[in-house]
């Protein structure tokens, strides 16, 4: 595993399906190979150009004094860890968006950010879809579909056939009291050379209908938990 092989993953999927509003059009060339190779060298410059993830791993890493590219930190984006326990205030939401006003494709909405103030920050990539994402959007009901392609999913796998996995995994519904998580089954797609060895009952996190890698039990409860405590601010 190289240094930045979690933003890799996970970046993978949006730069196949050319969503300009994630990054770059053309990073997944590089980042397939980056992944193959383990040359690190293209990285910072190529993942600096994600503004999302850009945006959160650097305030992240600036509150609790880390590199942004740090694996720990990574993870707390992608998945949950315990670094995000040290930047929940809600003060640090400015410094949030004030990363966003320099990359300056945010312009056009980010005022209106600036005046919905969460009770908490949670820098987590689910965070960032549900709060930040879907102001951009015109709402959560108005694209929940995409949230929930965009949100990073934990799924135990059912079943396997060729490059698809069936998996249960948790999906985010609008219920009578609010949004709430709920398990069901979903079909995701399945590269066996970029996640090796999968067999029925590993569980898998899921972005943008792809599997990304195998997770462990504990980062299954992890992604479980920043993804609920998301959830209960909608």
């Amino acid at each position: 595993m190289n240094k930045f092989e979690l933003d890799e993953r996970f970046a993978l999927g949006p730069s196949i399906l050319h969503l300009a509003s994630c990054g770059p059009e053309t990073a997944a060339g590089t980042i397939l190979e980056a992944l193959d190779t383990s040359d690190e060298r293209k990285m910072p410059e190529l993942l600096a150009k994600f503004p999302n993830l850009d945006a959160f791993q650097s305030a992240l890493g600036k509150i609790v004094g880390e590199d942004p590219f740090d694996p720990s930190i990574q993870e707390a984006y992608w998945i949950g860890n315990m670094q995000l326990r040290k930047a929940l205030d809600k003060n640090n939401y400015q410094k949030l968006l004030g990363i966003y006003r320099k990359h300056g494709a945010f312009t056009g909405f980010i005022d209106e950010l600036a005046t919905r103030i969460p009770k908490k920050v949670i820098f987590h990539h689910n965070f960032q879809v549900t709060w930040i994402g879907v102001a951009d959007a015109g709402g959560l009901d108005r694209s929940l579909s995409a949230a929930n392609n965009c949100m990073i999913r934990g799924g135990k796998i059912t079943e396997i056939g060729g490059k698809k996995l069936r998996v249960e995994i948790d999906r985010l519904k609008k219920g009578i009291r609010g949004y709430v998580m709920k398990k069901n089954h979903e079909i995701a797609g399945y590269d066996p050379i970029l996640v090796k060895n999968l067999k029925a009952g590993d569980l898998v996190a899921v972005h943008w209908g792809g599997t990304v890698m195998r997770i462990s039990k504990e980062q299954m409860q992890q992604l479980e938990y920043w993804t609920n405590e998301t959830v209960k601010m909608l």
